[in-house]
């Protein structure tokens, strides 16, 4: 008759399968479906940067802190936290930090986090901490992580967003004609990034600071033609404008002005802008009459938008004293592009500076 094995040989066995489950751990980590710095309250702040990290188990510990040898002893084991779910934890903490706008803090518990698993390809937590150096104005280290994200994780929206990024932290360096690389191959070899029209706008504007009219114009047309009834469209009209009147084509500037001011689909401000624009072409003209009935009408149809009434208030005299005495009492206006703002308030566009979409 086979002899029955004793309780303490089936504790030791059980004991001996339990420590061998609960250490079993994930080679990969799968990245989180969204990263998205401006989709989650900064509440309960973690008291560190690297706090939910946990600690380095001993040689003699298991994954929960609770000595091996000890488990004969016990009738059930502590349970694991994996390393998925302590990444994301440290992760969501990292993320409050960032909305907190604690940026060094930031840095910190996502640096602990890619310190902690340097094997591990965790490009979001890269790219979290790439924004954080940015806001640091640390331009070259978020550099530096915009392209780990590229090379760990090719052809992702996680890398159209991290070639964006690079691109304006070159333009914020002074690297033009880098960040001109990088804005154009956005545009002519990555037609489905949803950051091609950032980045004909950065575009645009990198060819206008610079002066390069030319290929400053040809950008805001493709902007017009592709993106036509956004107010990126429009925007462009107004740039177009300006190139025409630094360049001596007043007439022309005209023209596009009061296409801007003719469609009611335009907000109001960038018709009031346009229209306080070509009073200004009107004074640079001696063209007083015409100045005035600019004037008279932007405060008719657009007081309500800031900054209308005093800049109607003062030039006002001004077209009335050239009137009337056919000189300006002083130069007012150049006939190079005013400024206008650099970008829309376009909803959309704000939250796509640092959103990274669902893969």
């Amino acid at each position: 008759m086979m002899k029955r094995p004793s309780i303490s040989v089936l504790f030791r066995a059980a004991s001996l399968a339990l420590g061998l489950s609960v250490g079993l751990w994930a080679d990969d980590v799968s990245p989180p479906p969204l990263v998205n710095p401006d989709a989650v309250p900064a509440e309960n702040l973690p008291s560190s940067p690297t706090e939910g990290l946990g600690s380095v188990p001993t040689a003699t510990e298991g994954a929960s802190g609770v000595d091996m040898n000890s488990l004969a002893a016990s009738s059930v084991a502590a349970p694991t936290i994996s390393d998925d779910q302590q990444i994301k934890n440290a992760m969501d903490m990292s993320m409050e930090l960032f909305h907190a706008e604690d940026y060094e803090a930031c840095v910190k518990a996502t640096t602990a986090i890619l310190d902690r698993y340097p094997k591990k390809k965790l490009y979001w937590v890269l790219y979290l901490r790439g924004l954080s150096q940015e806001h640091e104005d640390h331009y070259q280290q978020a550099l530096d992580s915009y392209a780990l994200v590229l090379k760990q994780a090719p052809h992702t929206t996680y890398a159209d967003a991290a070639d964006f990024r690079l691109g304006l932290c070159q333009m914020k360096l002074g690297e033009s004609i880098e960040a001109e690389y990088t804005l154009r191959d956005i545009i002519e070899n990555n037609p489905h990034s949803q950051y091609r029209l950032q980045a004909y706008i950065h575009l645009g504007n990198l060819y206008r600071n610079s002066k390069d009219w030319d290929s400053a114009g040809r950008v805001y047309r493709d902007l017009i033609r592709f993106y036509p009834d956004s107010s990126w469209a429009w925007t462009s009209l107004m740039y177009l404008a300006e190139i025409k009147a630094h360049r001596g084509d007043d007439e022309g500037a005209e023209h596009v002005y009061e296409l801007l001011l003719r469609n009611i689909r335009v907000p109001d401000i960038l018709r009031a802008q346009a229209l306080l624009s070509m009073g200004d072409l009107y004074i640079s003209d001696q063209e007083w009459l015409e100045a005035l009935q600019a004037y008279r009408l932007a405060l008719r149809d657009f007081s309500d938008v800031p900054g209308v009434v005093s800049t109607c208030d003062e030039k006002i005299p001004i077209a009335t004293q050239g009137r009337k005495y056919n000189r300006v009492p002083y130069r007012a206006v150049d006939k190079g592009p005013r400024a206008v703002t650099e970008q829309p308030l376009d909803e959309d566009y704000l939250l796509k500076q640092e959103t990274v979409p669902d893969q």
